[in-house]
């Protein structure tokens, strides 16, 4: 049931901070793109103009965030979760899913990606919890993803346009990104 759902919602720069694979070190300085949306292929490809119900909907699970001004750049992206979209709103990019939300900054999402994890908590007839989904939203130099299922089944997906999903009925876990050499 929907309304049992837990969503945790969470940025990859609390997932990648925690694995140290982001940061610099003092005295080092990482340039970003002068367009931190041009990080992203699907940004630059043709966009879909939904109806004013769907802007709407997509609206409601990013009001936390507290965008200005209209939807932009609006992406579906079919997965194996069913359907996700991508879009920028203010000074907002965002990943959004019937199971949660991730916006960043344009430029903190260019450096670290959006990252959604969900899951079913156990009830009185599930011991467990249950239905895993993690998708992500990752900038063009990231082309794999490798995640850990459970206990130790390691595998690595590929990312389509910027997106990424696994869905299994043990707790995911991303690993490492990797990206083009």
């Amino acid at each position: 049931m929907r309304s049992h759902r837990l969503i945790s919602t969470l940025t990859l720069a609390l997932l990648l901070g925690g694995l140290g694979l982001i940061g610099c070190s003092q005295g080092q300085h990482q340039e970003s793109p002068p367009d931190p949306v041009r990080a992203f292929r699907i940004f630059r490809l043709p966009t879909v103009k939904p109806s004013l119900a769907t802007t709407r909907e997509l609206r409601k699970p990013v009001k936390a965030y507290k965008p200005k001004g209209p939807l932009t750049r609006i992406h579906r992206v079919l997965t194996s979760a069913g359907p996700s979209w991508t879009f920028l709103v203010g000074d907002f990019m965002c990943l959004v899913s019937s199971r949660g939300a991730a916006c960043a900054p344009p430029r903190e999402a260019a450096t670290i990606g959006l990252l959604i994890g969900s899951f079913t908590p156990p009830d009185a007839h599930h011991p467990l919890a249950r239905d895993f989904v993690v998708q992500g939203l990752v900038p063009d130099s990231v082309h794999k993803v490798v995640v850990v299922i459970g206990r130790g089944y390691r595998t690595t997906l590929q990312v389509h346009n910027n997106v990424f999903t696994v869905t299994a009925q043990a707790p995911v876990h991303v690993q490492q990104l990797l990206t083009a050499r």
